[in-house]
């Protein structure tokens, strides 16, 4: 299952990722941007003069932003994601598990990515040790295989017919810690969207992004309908 186009990951990191693409971003435009540069701006235009305007997006993406980023601006990413959401239906997040090497984009987040996906890179953990082998359904159409090489696993995406290679020791602590950043970021972020939301049970509808672990929230004695 070789790939001619095959890349070792080195220095690499995995950090969960939020789309800071609002809603009401491309309304009035006549001609969308074509550029990174371009795209980054008309989102900082459209969101000032809040301070999450300034954000510093994830290099080599157009709107990715590391959750760790967002600490201090939970309350604007709440109004962004708020804006004109009239039903549970519309609350739900795109981001995910992005890989990161030497600061920059590689892969792990596609256009249809949200949080419930980052779970399939969790869930690969025990059949790459089990089986040596698994396919990783982190978007809606667009599985990546994986499987063990010695020490190290590989990640083959089919689409572009890249594969990628990591050291399995070294994958499996970065999702490890990637799942403690999100978890962190969930548990203090969810109330702040709920907040602002007007929909039906909207605890319920802001929680339901990181629905693969309603765990995190029982732990912190909080009642989940």
């Amino acid at each position: 299952m070789s790939s001619p186009n095959r890349r070792q990951l080195k220095n690499f990191e995995i950090t969960p990722v939020v789309e800071l693409q609002p809603s009401y971003m491309f309304d009035g435009v006549d001609q969308g941007p074509t550029t990174r540069e371009e795209i980054q701006a008309l989102y900082r235009s459209v969101v000032r003069p809040q301070k999450i305007a300034s954000i510093d997006f994830l290099p080599g993406t157009d709107l990715l932003v590391p959750v760790c980023s967002l600490k201090n601006h939970l309350e604007d990413l709440a109004e962004i994601f708020s804006y004109e959401v009239h039903a549970p239906s519309e609350t739900e997040i795109s981001g995910g598990f992005a890989f990161v090497e030497n600061g920059m984009y590689v892969l792990g987040v596609e256009a249809d990515s949200t949080f419930w996906d980052t779970r399939a890179w969790e869930q690969s953990i025990e059949p790459l040790i089990q089986n040596r082998h698994t396919l990783i359904r982190h978007s809606w159409d667009h599985p990546f295989e994986a499987w063990l090489e010695n020490d190290q696993v590989v990640f083959w995406d089919k689409r572009r017919d890249i594969q990628y290679t990591a050291p399995f020791k070294a994958y499996r602590s970065e999702i490890r810690k990637a799942a403690e950043q999100l978890k962190e970021f969930a548990l203090a972020f969810v109330p702040i969207y709920a907040s602002k939301l007007n929909v039906p049970d909207p605890y319920e509808a802001a929680m339901w992004n990181f629905r693969q672990h309603q765990e995190w929230f029982e732990e912190q004695d909080v009642l989940v309908a």
